[in-house]
C-alpha cells in the first residue's frame, strides 16, 4: 500500500493541476472527487487521458456519479457519452456507503445478510473444528464488522443479528453446545487479555466505534476537505495520541464490564478468571491453530480448554475415581497417585505455554 500511494502521487499532482476547483482523494485504485458537474468532467478527462500514460486505466463501467435529484437531467446531459453510471441514491464505496439514508439502509442490509451466510458456513465448520472457527472469526471474520462499524453511523439495529447468531450458533458451537447466562456472554465478549475470547458484542460497541473513528480520522478528513497534501510530525503525534487516548477508553469500558461481572462470580470462577488474565495464559487462543508447530487441538481439546478457562462442566468425566474418591476436576490436580483424565489439552491452569498431558495413572 504505501508503494501503491507514492506510484499514484505523480497522478494526482498531474490532475490536481490541470482542474484546481475540484476535490479529490484516492485510496489504491480507487479515486473520487467532487465538485461542479463540468468540472467534473474536465476531471474525468484528465484521469482516461493522464492515467493510461502512468499505468492507471479508468473503467467507466464500474465509475458512478452521485448527484442530487434536482441535478440529474443536468447530469445525464453532461456526461452523456462517457459511459459513467449516475445515481441519485447512492453507492458502495471503500466497503461502506455514500448516499442517501434510505439507500444507505438497504446496502447495509444486504450485506448484513451477507454476512449471516457466512457466519453460519462459519458455524457448520466449528462443528467439525471449533479451534480452526474460532481462529477464523477473530483473525479475519470480525474485522469485517469492525470496519463497517467504524465507517458506517447508525448501523447497530443492523448488528443485533449478527449478535443473536453469535449467541445462539456460533459459541455453542465452539463450546460443546454450553449454554450461556447473560453474565457469560458480556465475558467472553471481553478481551482475552481480560478473560473473555474476543467475540464482541458487536450492536454495544457500535456507536463509540464510529465516533471514535471519527475523532481519530478527525485530522485527516480536514486535510482532504482542505486538500492540503502536507503533514508535519505535530500532526502525526496528535493522531498518534488520538488512537493512544481512544484505547485507554477502551480499557475502561472494558474494566468496568469485568468488575461488575466479577461481583457474581464465586471463588472458584474468580480464581479462573485470576488465572485467564496472567500474561501468556491466553496465548493457546490467540495463536494461529497451525500443525507445524504444535498448535493445533482437537474438538475435545478445544472444548475442555475453554471449560477450565471458565470453570464450567467438562463433560464425559468419571464420577468416581480409582481411590474412590468423588471425582472431579479439582481431584485430578490434587490425587497423589496421579492424574485421571484421558485428554491432552493446553491448560492454563497447570502451564501457560506448554502441552500438559492428562493420563490414567
Amino acid at each position: 500500500m504505501p508503494v501503491y500511494a507514492v506510484g499514484i502521487t505523480p497522478l494526482m499532482t498531474i490532475i490536481k493541476e490541470k482542474d484546481p476547483a475540484n476535490k479529490h482523494v484516492a485510496y489504491a485504485v480507487n479515486l473520487a472527487g467532487s465538485g461542479k458537474l463540468k468540472n467534473l468532467l474536465n476531471w474525468w478527462y484528465s484521469i482516461s487521458n493522464v492515467g493510461p500514460k502512468l499505468g492507471y486505466y479508468p473503467n467507466p463501467s464500474k465509475s458512478w456519479l452521485i448527484v442530487k435529484s434536482e441535478l440529474l437531467q443536468e447530469a445525464n446531459t453532461i456526461f452523456d457519452k462517457t459511459g459513467i453510471n449516475i445515481s441519485i441514491k447512492g453507492r458502495k464505496y471503500l466497503g461502506s456507503f455514500v448516499g442517501t439514508c434510505e439507500e444507505k439502509e438497504k446496502i447495509i442490509s444486504a450485506k448484513i445478510n451477507s454476512f449471516k451466510e457466512e457466519l453460519q458456513t462459519l458455524c457448520e465448520i466449528a462443528k467439525c473444528e471449533p479451534q480452526a472457527a474460532y481462529s477464523a472469526f477473530i483473525t479475519g471474520f470480525k474485522n469485517k464488522f469492525m470496519y463497517i462499524m467504524r465507517t458506517t453511523p447508525d448501523i447497530k439495529h443492523h448488528l443485533q443479528q449478527i449478535d443473536e447468531m453469535l449467541t445462539n450458533n456460533f459459541i455453542p458451537a465452539i463450546t460443546d453446545g454450553h449454554i450461556l447466562s447473560e453474565r457469560d456472554r458480556l465475558l467472553l465478549s471481553l478481551p482475552t487479555r481480560y478473560g473473555g475470547l474476543a467475540i464482541p458484542i458487536f450492536q454495544d460497541i457500535a456507536d463509540r466505534e464510529f465516533e471514535y473513528s471519527q475523532y481519530i480520522s478527525s485530522t485527516l478528513t480536514q486535510k482532504i476537505i482542505d486538500q492540503d497534501s502536507n503533514i508535519d510530525m505535530a500532526e502525526l503525534y496528535l493522531i498518534k495520541s488520538k488512537k493512544f487516548e481512544c484505547s485507554s477508553k477502551r480499557n475502561s469500558f472494558y474494566k468496568l464490564i469485568l468488575e461488575n461481572i466479577r461481583k457474581e462470580m464465586n471463588a472458584e470462577e474468580l480464581r479462573a478468571n485470576d488465572l485467564a488474565q496472567l500474561k501468556g495464559s491466553s496465548s493457546w487462543l490467540t495463536s494461529i491453530p497451525l500443525k507445524e508447530d504444535n498448535l493445533l487441538l482437537n474438538k475435545r481439546e478445544f472444548y475442555d480448554g475453554v471449560s477450565l478457562r471458565y470453570r464450567w462442566s467438562i463433560k464425559y468425566l468419571p464420577t468416581s475415581c480409582v481411590c474412590g474418591a468423588k471425582f472431579d476436576i479439582d481431584h485430578a490436580h490434587v490425587r497423589k497417585a496421579g492424574l485421571y483424565l484421558a485428554a491432552t489439552m493446553k491448560s492454563e491452569i497447570f502451564s501457560q505455554n506448554y502441552l500438559t498431558k492428562f493420563v490414567v495413572m
